[in-house]
């Protein structure tokens, strides 16, 4: 079963469902789940004395100092899932209907789609942990 979890280091909401994801991860990682949150690089790096990603005021931000900001954004919130990076031109958003994010699609074993969520809500957490748990018993 896999969940993917779009979103971006900028958005709030994304962030609200953090707990969520690390729940997931720790209730049903060793039953089969495999998470994997995809973002896209936006050229921001990581402040070390605020503890939070930022957009530069000037200056470039190459791949790999953006990878290194991605890392320890990760350690920062504890998170434990795969990151996986969108290239421009993508296409995962389109495949998947992404018109907002956080945006969550939950695969069965099968690969079938079997839920799309959009926002952090209660009520969309409560969804997809009561169809994790149904997959993956």
């Amino acid at each position: 079963v896999v969940l993917l979890d779009f979103w971006a280091v900028w958005c709030g909401p994304c962030i609200v469902t953090f707990p969520h994801l690390r729940e997931w991860q720790e209730k049903y990682g060793d039953k089969g789940l495999v998470v994997i949150g995809l973002t896209r690089y936006y050229k921001w790096n990581w402040d070390d004395e605020a503890g939070y990603a930022s957009k530069p005021a000037e200056g470039e931000v190459s791949t790999e100092q953006e990878q290194e900001m991605l890392k320890k954004f990760a350690a920062y919130y504890h998170l434990k899932h795969r990151f996986g990076i969108q290239e421009e031109g993508d296409s995962l958003d389109e495949y998947y209907g992404v018109s907002g994010i956080p945006h969550v699609v939950v695969l069965d074993k099968e690969g079938k789609i079997r839920m799309i969520r959009v926002g952090s809500g209660k009520q969309n957490a409560e969804d997809i942990d009561k169809l994790l748990a149904e997959l993956l018993k």
